[in-house]
């Protein structure tokens, strides 16, 4: 009698399998400078860059860059009536006209500084073009800007071309850093 080995149902059964191959186990990586903070972020504008931006300013046009935006009233059944119109100059735009390599709001001081060169062209641009609303008009202006010989003549120049007030936006930064100088102010807008 003749056994055969490995044909019978049973042997394969037994037979041992061949071990799986483990893949190695994954290295942990830690994320590197570069990806935590990138290297395209744009550095804060100094005070040589603002220079070049105020300069610059001075001389444009900047019609192109106010942007506008209508505040509405909006009640039942009637159409969306315009209380206001807030007119702004479009940072993005300014800063990738003029300065395109830095960031112009990274330094909080020399923003507010450069925020005062933009009330004087808002005032200019707007008598200028005569770009005024039929209605209220809203623009951001800084405490020391309305204290200033240019504020009195775009009001009376403004007057001219249109019989509505406008609404001075003040930032609450502005008006903490020098409260006496804001109540200046505060007290020369009552005035007729």
């Amino acid at each position: 009698m003749m056994a055969t080995l490995g044909n019978n149902k049973s042997d394969k059964e037994a037979s041992p399998k061949p071990p799986k191959k483990e893949s190695p186990p994954k290295a942990k990586t830690v994320p590197q400078y570069e990806h935590i903070f990138p290297k395209s972020i744009e550095p804060h504008m100094g005070p040589l860059q603002l220079d070049k931006l105020e300069r610059n300013l001075l001389t444009m046009d900047m019609f192109s860059m106010i942007k506008q935006q209508n505040i509405c009233v909006v009640m039942n059944n009637i159409p969306p009536e315009v209380i206001y119109t807030k007119k702004y100059f479009s940072l993005k735009e300014i800063n990738k006209t003029v300065l395109p390599d830095y960031k112009i709001e990274g330094d909080k001081w020399l923003f507010q500084r450069l925020t005062k060169t933009f009330d004087s062209k808002m005032m200019k641009t707007l008598v200028e073009y005569q770009s005024l609303p039929d209605h209220f008009l809203s623009i951001n202006m800084n405490v020391a800007s309305i204290l200033t010989k240019e504020f009195d003549s775009f009001i009376a120049k403004q007057k001219q071309l249109s019989d509505m007030d406008n609404i001075l936006e003040i930032s609450l930064f502005d008006i903490t850093s020098d409260l006496a100088e804001y109540y200046r102010a505060q007290e020369k807008l009552k005035k007729p």
